[in-house]
């Protein structure tokens, strides 16, 4: 690994962050967001389910009438 790409690393990851955190303050107004909002982190960690299976499934529970 070069000695930038070392260096980058973790500025990167640390903006992705910030702006992830940034997002989730706006979004989640009350605390049935927050709690989708956790648990599609959860399943987009821990399992192999492509994140636009999960966007579709939010698209969905919006549609159905959810906010």
């Amino acid at each position: 690994m070069c000695q930038r790409t070392a260096a980058i690393t973790p500025i990167t990851g640390g903006l992705v962050l910030a702006a992830a955190s940034f997002l989730i303050r706006a979004a989640d107004r009350d605390w049935c967001a927050a709690l989708l909002t956790g648990a599609v982190a959860l399943l987009t960690l821990r399992t192999n389910i492509h994140p636009l299976f999960l966007l579709a499934a939010g698209a969905l529970i919006g549609v159905i009438g959810y906010g």
